[in-house]
């Protein structure tokens, strides 16, 4: 019989309730074709809701959505039978769904959104409650305060009384944050929210303003004499900042992002003319103008005696000095200080950073250097990462015999060129087992970029790792990272039986294997909770579950391409 006349006989035999004949001649029709008819998955569907075989039905308007997301037949019928069960969050999402899918040039879209709706409401509170109608006011400036810039701005669309109301509280918009801003911010609406702070801006995050960014940056220097912090996100003229930035007379905070390069005459102009400032960061800067024999190195002058942070990341001129000695004297009492990518081996070739009594971090990392730095012992942060000597091709080591460092808690050395573990031991005896954080990825692995395979010289390096980990030094590492040395299986049960207080390791790159992982995972004392496997070829996917599996410990194998970690 075909599969049109089956169809008819069906729908008369459902009109009469004679369910389960419809049924049969449904299921035949169905049986005929080689993809069902949509119609015929719907009048089956209505069927079996009549036999009361819900889960039946619900299988066909799922079938009907899956073979045609842009018909709204399935929807409408997955939908009522989804309500029909009780499931009506679920119901809703179909709703939601649907909504999605089908295009708004169908004419039935409209029932669609009805069903939608009407499930919406019956679901909801039968009477919303304004919290502005029954909170104090105090209240709700509190509550408020605790959003994000992004949420507030937001808030002015829930009603017309919400926007009155946000409008009329000059604290929320104390704080311009457009890090989150999804389209160009006009200069017009930085006036009207300049203008609702009653020009008490105290903080502002000024991204995608686009051509207009130098005369927002000047507008709001000049208006918002409150204004402490400010941190720029997108390029712009290195003569606005110059203009700008020192009209802001109470300035505690600059930072200035990857996207504007700024020569270091201009750093240094505005940081003697912003007297204020304790913490500025300049992600992007280039040297002085170029001299007959290079770039000029810059001499700083004036005194900032309220610094306490400086970050001045070189836009990848490795060979361009800072000026080291004429910076120290300008922020005699620095305590963190990030100079990342310059070169301190030409006219500094010990970098001396004791004029700073008060520093306690210290990051060099990216740098040429030749020695390492002469720092105070009130430091407790060094971070020495990707750092090389500018003859490290030559096999010539970073050389520490000048320095000493007694009190460091964190230290990083990540793929110091030719720095050999015995270097590391020394630092870590003179620190009487205070390291807390250290990273000695890659060391002594040159510039090959995988974990090292010359068997001769694996065993000898893993000789010199195993005795820095079962040394009395270590004993107090809460994080150690390990990825690109001769690391083995060897190592992993030495750590679990000496190192009792390690919680993060990253064994990345290296020769540990499944037995390495379970020695961890029954390590004593503190249970490390996050352990970094990325590309070790000898660790199986049963392996890392295991260790997922054993109490907290967060594994993660991962591949060359992903970030280490969970």
């Amino acid at each position: 019989m075909a599969v049109d006349s089956l169809r008819k006989q069906g729908q008369d035999l459902y009109r009469q309730k004679a369910y389960e004949g419809a049924l049969r001649c449904f299921d035949k029709a169905i049986e005929e074709q080689d993809q069902p008819n949509i119609g015929l998955l719907d009048n089956r569907s209505a069927t079996y809701t009549k036999l009361g075989d819900l889960p039946a039905a619900l299988e066909d308007g799922r079938q009907m959505i899956k073979l045609a997301r842009a018909n709204i037949t399935g929807y409408l019928r997955t939908g009522q039978i989804l309500q029909l069960m009780g499931k009506n969050e679920t119901a809703l999402g179909i709703y939601k769904y649907g909504l999605r899918n089908v295009p708004v040039s169908n004419t039935q879209i409209k029932l669609l959104q009805g069903m939608h709706n009407q499930l919406n409401v019956k679901f909801s509170p039968e009477s919303a409650i304004d919290p502005l109608e029954i909170l104090p006011a105090e209240l709700m400036v509190m509550i408020i305060a605790y959003l994000e810039f992004n949420t507030i701005v937001s808030l002015l669309r829930v009603s017309k009384e919400w926007r009155q109301y946000i409008e009329s509280v000059p604290s929320f918009w104390d704080d311009l944050d457009f890090s989150r801003a999804r389209k160009r911010v006009r200069f017009s609406t930085i006036k009207a929210y300049v203008d609702r702070s009653k020009k008490r801006v105290d903080r502002a995050v000024l991204s995608r303003f686009g051509d207009d960014i130098n005369e927002i940056l000047q507008y709001m220097t000049v208006r918002c004499k409150s204004l402490r912090h400010l941190e720029i996100r997108q390029g712009l003229a290195n003569a606005s900042l110059e203009r700008a930035v020192p009209l802001a007379i109470n300035l505690t905070t600059l930072i200035v992002g990857i996207d504007s390069v700024i020569a270091l005459e201009q750093i240094g102009f505005m940081l003697a003319q912003c007297k204020r400032l304790e913490v500025a960061e300049f992600h992007k800067a280039r040297p002085s103008k170029s001299g007959l024999i290079g770039p000029v190195v810059h001499n700083w002058t004036g005194e900032l005696p309220t610094m306490r942070r400086l970050r001045i990341t070189a836009g990848g001129n490795i060979a361009c000095a800072i000026g080291l000695p004429s910076l120290l004297r300008t922020i005699p009492n620095i305590r963190e200080l990030e100079l990342q990518d310059w070169s301190f081996t030409v006219r500094e070739p010990s970098p001396d950073f004791m004029p700073c009594p008060n520093l306690e971090r210290l990051d060099l990392s990216l740098s040429l250097l030749d020695r390492a730095p002469l720092t105070p012992p009130t430091l407790t942060s060094l971070d020495l990462t990707s750092c090389h000597p500018s003859n490290a091709r030559q096999g010539i080591s970073l050389d520490f015999t000048q320095s000493t460092y007694n009190n460091l808690t964190n230290l990083s050395l990540g793929k110091v060129r030719n720095i050999k573990i015995e270097q590391v031991h020394r630092i870590l005896e003179h620190n009487a087992g205070n390291i807390q954080i250290l990273d000695i990825a890659g060391c002594d692995i040159d510039d090959r970029q995988g974990p090292i395979l010359d068997s001769t010289h694996d065993e000898r390096e893993s000789f010199d790792l195993m005795r820095l980990i079962v040394s009395s030094s270590c004993r107090n590492l809460t994080d150690l990272n390990l990825s690109y040395t001769a690391a083995n299986d060897e190592s992993a049960q030495a750590i679990a039986n000496h190192l009792s207080k390690l919680k993060v390791l990253d064994m990345s790159y290296t020769q540990i294997t499944g037995v390495g992982i379970k020695a961890l995972a029954f390590k004593g004392g503190d249970q490390i909770a996050k352990l970094t496997l990325v590309q070790c070829a000898g660790v199986s996917i049963d392996a890392v579950q295991f260790a997922r599996e054993k109490d907290s410990v967060e594994a993660d194998k991962g591949n060359k391409n992903e970030t280490p970690g969970i």
